[in-house]
């Protein structure tokens, strides 16, 4: 018997895979769905990047443009003023390994890619941008997709909190898809430490100062792109079942948030897409509904799931409906300092005598 080639091999991987994708009608979003697995599987074969991938030269870019790593976790573009407002921003699921999602996820779609955050800063310097990232992978092996949300968000919060988010003035959580899921869980887990006298001091800081959450395409209901993966030989990662439509932790979760809104009076806003996503196979389908979308001050945006966090200019609707919600906050802030005559009202955390 002759051993098989590389090339063999392939091929018959992608008779396979092509035999399989005749199980799904490609007008349907299950259609779409597995395509875009099936793609990670054995790789785009068009010029077109994998969505987990960028550019070295972004990479570049974004590390000498002022960002520096705080911790494992989070990372920070420099801000000037100790009177500063924090925005910090989490990004969504992954197809596979996170490396440097919290860059990918916020790239620009103008002609230099640059990630747009920075934008937010030069418009208003007293603004301090950080980017989180975390195990954020589908699909499950030796080293990644291997932690809860639970796990996620605990060592999100307690790294937020060595990198002072909060410490002296408000907060701003933005996040894409999944990570606006991960940002609410951080409050709860935020709000029963506090409950249960876990670390008082930080997270009654951060709670209170905490003024907003934005949420780009976020699947507060769920989203039928967990559907696909039932059907496929394939190990999730620990965080898909969570994103599941009529997920009861995803309900349970909601009914919590809700009740911290009106406790601790945040703002939340966001935007969500009426495009399908595009993939370079053909297939299109919108991978977050606005059923699901749909939270507070809402809009819909000409994006898709995508590009809803990837404005192409600063004239963008996505990026002026964050901006506007910022400034809200910031004019909110002034208007309670001055009615208490205290500049600015906020909570500052202040060591415990023990």
């Amino acid at each position: 018997m002759k051993p098989r080639t590389q090339g063999a091999d392939r091929k018959s991987r992608s008779g396979s895979l092509r035999n399989l994708t005749t199980m799904y009608p490609r007008t349907t979003i299950c259609g779409f769905l597995l395509a875009v697995l099936l793609f990670y599987f054995q790789g785009f074969r068009s010029p077109v990047p994998r969505l987990q991938e960028i550019e070295p030269s972004s990479a570049r870019s974004f590390r000498e443009s002022g960002w520096k790593q705080k911790s494992d976790s989070v990372h920070e573009l420099s801000s000037a003023s100790e009177k500063r407002t924090d925005v910090v921003f989490f990004h969504g699921l992954r197809l596979g390994p996170a490396h440097e999602a919290h860059l990918s996820s916020w790239k620009s779609r103008s002609k230099t890619g640059e990630v747009w955050l920075m934008w937010l800063h030069e418009d208003n310097p007293s603004l301090r941008i950080l980017a989180v990232s975390y195990d954020a992978s589908m699909k499950k092996d030796s080293k990644n997709g291997r932690m809860d949300i639970f796990q996620v968000s605990e060592n999100l919060l307690q790294e937020l909190i060595m990198a002072r988010v909060g410490k002296t003035g408000p907060v701003i959580f933005v996040g894409h898809s999944f990570g606006g899921i991960i940002a609410k869980e951080i409050c709860r887990q935020a709000h029963l430490s506090r409950s249960l006298g876990e670390n008082i001091p930080a997270e009654t800081t951060l709670l209170h100062n905490l003024r907003g959450l934005f949420f780009f395409g976020v699947p507060h209901r769920g989203s039928s792109f967990t559907d696909v993966l039932e059907e496929i030989n394939f190990e999730k990662g620990e965080l898909v079942d969570y994103v599941k439509v009529f997920s009861k932790d995803l309900a349970r979760l909601n009914h919590v948030f809700d009740r911290l809104c009106e406790k601790y009076e945040w703002r939340v806003a966001g935007v969500g897409e009426s495009l399908p996503t595009l993939l370079p196979n053909g297939f299109s389908g919108v991978i977050v509904d606005e059923a699901s979308a749909r939270y507070r001050d809402f809009i819909m945006v000409n994006e898709d799931h995508f590009s809803i966090c990837q404005p192409a200019s600063r004239t963008s609707t996505s990026y002026l409906h964050l901006v506007n919600f910022i400034d809200e906050i910031h004019v909110k802030v002034r208007n309670t300092a001055t009615d208490e005559q205290e500049l600015p009202k906020i909570h500052v955390q202040r060591s415990v005598k023990r």
